[in-house]
């Protein structure tokens, strides 16, 4: 069933939506990472600028990370997630771990991880962690864990605790997950573009096992969203329902969109390197070949 947003079922008890709040216990530590990116990247080219330059791009695309981590945990957004809406939870893991984990990971240059990434005792793990078999499955695993009910219980039981846990492993295994795709260490390569389309192809879909259960089991799983106050008009059932479509459809589209990307490019960069095509052999004239002919004595200028 479709969900509607005039349901049937329940009969909700109103509540009202969150006003907006500064967190400044979300502000203050996204304001010291992004200050230490900065900081780092602007330390690191002033060393050597000439083989560690950096674009525009990367900083705001890291800084729009950034701030999608503060829209998802820092907005109006979070008390909704926490107190009234499944379907805002929902959205906010989605933001955290396939949003802002792409933007981060675009704005972090080789050259700023690869010292890292190459030490004895951290390249090993790095290593593992990255191949796309191991990535794909320690994305999708935590994806389910923190979907359970117990898990969520949990994590709506415990805010600055577990539920802190669970969006920074939402993070990192997202960008685990983007590594194949966005990996910017050659030490730790990218698929080639074909398995690039075809890695994100099977990763739109794994979720979906996940997501359809969400939607189209008939009772609420998340018995917490029952008892909070209803917002909208929407009953918890719908409420859970919209959940699962937010994690579906949207997942889906921003990987099916980062796919279509990838093609282009793909399709780009074989064309320019394809080589010319050679040019066409000369038209001979019947006049070059009686003068070959003469030349070689098998005729005279008459052509007998």
């Amino acid at each position: 069933m479709i969900p509607t947003l005039l349901p049937l079922l329940d009969a909700p008890v109103a509540g009202t939506p969150p006003g907006w709040n500064l967190h400044f216990e979300v502000i203050a530590p996204l304001i010291i990472i992004e200050g230490l990116y900065l900081w780092a990247v602007a330390t690191m080219q002033r060393r050597s600028p000439e083989t560690q330059r950096l674009s525009e791009n990367s900083v705001i695309l890291f800084t729009l990370g950034i701030l999608v981590i503060y829209i998802s945990v820092g907005t109006p957004l979070d008390e909704l997630s926490d107190h009234f809406l499944l379907s805002a939870h929902m959205l906010q893991h989605m933001l955290l771990s396939i949003v802002a984990s792409a933007l981060l990971l675009l704005g972090l240059p080789g050259w700023l991880l690869r010292p890292l990434a190459l030490r004895r005792s951290v390249f090993p793990f790095a290593y593992v962690l990255t191949r796309p078999f191991v990535a794909f499955a320690l994305f999708n695993l935590t994806l389910v864990f923190v979907h359970l009910p117990a898990a969520m219980s949990l994590e709506l039981a415990h805010e600055h605790t577990v539920h802190l846990a669970a969006h920074l492993l939402l993070i990192t295994t997202g960008m685990l997950m983007w590594w194949p795709v966005l990996g910017s260490v050659p030490e730790l390569p990218r698929l080639s573009y074909g398995l690039q389309l075809v890695y994100l192809f099977v990763q739109s879909f794994v979720p979906a096992v996940l997501t359809a259960f969400i939607i189209f089991t008939g009772t609420t799983l998340y018995h917490e969203y029952v008892n909070f106050p209803r917002l909208f008009g929407l009953s918890a059932i719908d409420d859970q329902r919209i959940g699962g479509l937010i994690m579906k459809l949207g997942g889906g589209a921003i990987l099916w969109a980062a796919g279509t990307m990838i093609f282009f490019i793909w399709f780009n960069k074989e064309e320019r390197e394809e080589p010319p095509m050679p040019p066409p052999p000369p038209v001979l004239e019947w006049e070059d070949v009686n003068d070959e002919l003469v030349r070689m004595g098998l005729t005279n200028e008459k052509g007998t």
